[in-house]
């Protein structure tokens, strides 16, 4: 890793897991700012007495901001602003499962997509707006084996027939429609997943167009990591049978990895080149750990599903797009 002394960091759902870790190894890797957006005020306050213990290191920050909702994000971008914190790498990280049934944000959009994608996009697009990234700035957006489309039960659906059917052809209606849960049609929880997954990729090519030189964006997926927090709303079975087999079977079976080597997955990425902009960074096919890739599978880079992302996540966002 570079020499970070004088950079800072921020870090979406750095309260727990992959994001906790994420905040203690840039600080043990030197980074002279780490600062954690966290749900709420008691939960960053705690992360950061955490965090000074664990690295000895005073210098983390807690930024309170809840990315499921439009309001808070937007007051949170308004902090930073008035603080005029200047982040040299931005970790979209926070993210969350759940349902079945679906469970929806204030504006109506399924808290899946709600927190990974529409809240992350208002964010970015909140900070690049006020001039709050650096010149060289990395982002980095968590992505996720699911996106791939090759993993059991996590099915990523033909968009094209599926607007061809349903909505009169009209590709953006139907992605909306799923980042709704729309009642129309069927829901499950792990499909829904690996389609906000796609997002993300689809969303970090659409931004990497559209940044200046200098900067990059990337959807880098941390791997399996079954000890962090993801699962806490997962339904029942998922929740108290899967998620615990996994955390016991996983690593025998190369199906789960450890905390810290999900989070240097995102460390790691700090350091991608310029020329390293709008990919997705996974484990090999198949797999779920192992060393990283770049992936490029045909619905991934589709230009017709990556400009239909783009719009559905500005109109979910109020109408926020780049610059902001």
């Amino acid at each position: 890793m570079n020499n970070h002394t004088n950079d800072s960091a921020l870090i979406t759902g750095a309260n727990s897991g992959i994001g906790f870790e994420t905040a203690a190894l840039l600080a043990e890797g030197d980074w002279g700012q780490v600062i954690l957006a966290c749900r709420t005020e008691e939960k960053g306050t705690a992360s950061v007495a955490l965090l000074e213990e664990r690295t000895g290191r005073k210098v983390f920050e807690a930024l309170t901001v809840d990315v499921s909702e439009l309001e808070s994000v937007d007051a949170a971008v308004k902090v930073l602003a008035d603080r005029s914190s200047r982040v040299d790498f931005l970790v979209l990280n926070a993210g969350v499962m759940i349902g079945p049934p679906p469970v929806r944000n204030s504006q109506g959009v399924e808290m899946g997509f709600a927190v990974a994608n529409v809240g992350h996009h208002q964010l970015t697009m909140g900070m690049l707006g006020h001039d709050l990234l650096g010149a060289h700035a990395r982002i980095v957006i968590a992505g996720s084996e699911a996106a791939r489309g090759d993993v059991p039960m996590m099915k990523i659906p033909d968009f094209n027939a599926l607007a061809a059917e349903k909505f009169q052809g009209d590709l953006a209606a139907a992605m909306e429609a799923i980042a709704c849960a729309n009642p129309n049609l069927p829901f499950q929880g792990n499909a829904s997943y690996a389609v906000s997954k796609s997002f993300s990729v689809w969303w970090a090519s659409a931004l990497a167009e559209r940044l200046p030189s200098g900067m990059t964006v990337n959807a880098v997926s941390p791997g399996s990591a079954p000890a962090s927090n993801f699962g806490r709303n997962m339904a029942f079975l998922a929740r108290n049978v899967m998620m615990p087999m996994m955390k016991l079977l996983g690593p025998f079976i190369g199906m789960a990895g450890p905390l810290d080597v999900a989070a240097g997955r995102y460390v790691a990425a700090a350091d991608y080149s310029d020329e390293q902009s709008g990919g997705f960074y996974a484990s090999p096919a198949g797999k779920l750990v192992g060393p990283v890739e770049l992936h490029a599978q045909p619905h991934l880079v589709n230009d017709q599903y990556r400009q239909a992302c783009w719009e559905v996540l500005i109109k979910l966002s109020g109408g926020v797009g780049y610059p902001a």
